[in-house]
């Protein structure tokens, strides 16, 4: 996870980035950096995530084809 300031804090940082792995494994929040107003926070997606939210489109993506395909067999056929 990655944290944008709009400005910079009292050390001169605009960018902090975050590993969520030690509060995940042992709840420590002490790395923890206090969110102010204007900051962005960026979550990377994971790759299986990605595919998954983009299921919809692959499954339009492949009626379409076989809606092409059985067209083209169709008029084959005539």
């Amino acid at each position: 996870m990655t944290l944008f300031r709009e400005i910079p804090d009292e050390n001169g940082n605009l960018i902090y980035h975050i590993n969520m792995d030690n509060f995940l494994k042992t709840g420590d929040r002490s790395d923890f950096i206090k969110i102010l107003p204007n900051d962005t926070v960026i979550i990377q997606q994971k790759p299986l995530s990605y595919v998954l939210s983009n299921v919809g489109l692959i499954n339009t993506f492949m009626s379409m084809l076989n809606l092409y395909l059985s067209i083209q067999i169709n008029a084959r056929r005539n």
